[in-house]
């Protein structure tokens, strides 16, 4: 009895790289719409969870936080999307970017205009801690927050590896916990972010 290839591997085999390029140019050919569902991890078009209620309000608050501290000295954008290398096109849900003369009309941000990458996570957790935090240490994004709302805690990855495409720094905040001093953020109690 011989055995049989399993289908799966060879569909993965037969997968298509999708350039940011022709991402866009389905965009603008009506072949995905704007409203749609989906970013651009790694060359693929995947699916993005429906936001839920307390997901939604995290990112409510935390945009509340840094509106009010940054407000004019950076571009404050959540779930919008930012342009990595030539494969990915992610929209985390919050991103913390240089100022653009033109407000990015002719692109959106790339690694080096990013200070400050978050990523909500409930159901999108282990997409988060790994395919997202890969994509984003490669591209040499300094600072990456997942707000972890299944484990209710703070997770601060800082000091991107580019050629390993991970952070060597993790720091853990839990709810009771209080980021002191932080550049960016500057003091904030972890409890008040997390529904």
């Amino acid at each position: 009895m011989t055995a049989t290839a399993d289908p799966n591997i060879e569909l993965l085999a037969h997968l298509h790289f999708i350039t940011v390029e022709r991402y866009h140019a389905m965009i603008e050919a009506g072949i995905l719409g704007e409203d749609d569902p989906v970013e651009l991890l790694n060359g693929k078009i995947v699916n993005r969870s429906p936001i839920g209620r307390f997901h939604a309000v995290c990112v409510r608050t935390i945009n509340a936080h840094f509106v009010k501290l940054l407000d004019g000295k950076y571009l404050c954008s959540q779930e919008q999307p930012i342009t990595i290398a030539e494969g990915s096109e992610p929209e985390p849900d919050y991103v913390i970017a240089w100022l653009s003369e033109h407000n990015y009309l002719d692109h959106h941000p790339y690694p080096e205009d990013i200070h400050l990458l978050i990523e909500v996570a409930d159901k999108t957790l282990p997409r988060d801690r790994g395919a997202k935090r890969g994509i984003y240490a490669c591209a040499g994004i300094p600072e990456y927050w997942i707000v972890n709302l299944i484990d209710r805690q703070l997770e601060i990855y800082t000091q991107p590896d580019l050629a390993a495409g991970t952070y060597t720094q993790e720091r853990i905040l839990h709810e009771r916990d209080t980021l002191i001093d932080h550049p960016l953020a500057g003091t904030v109690a972890i409890n008040r972010w997390i529904p």
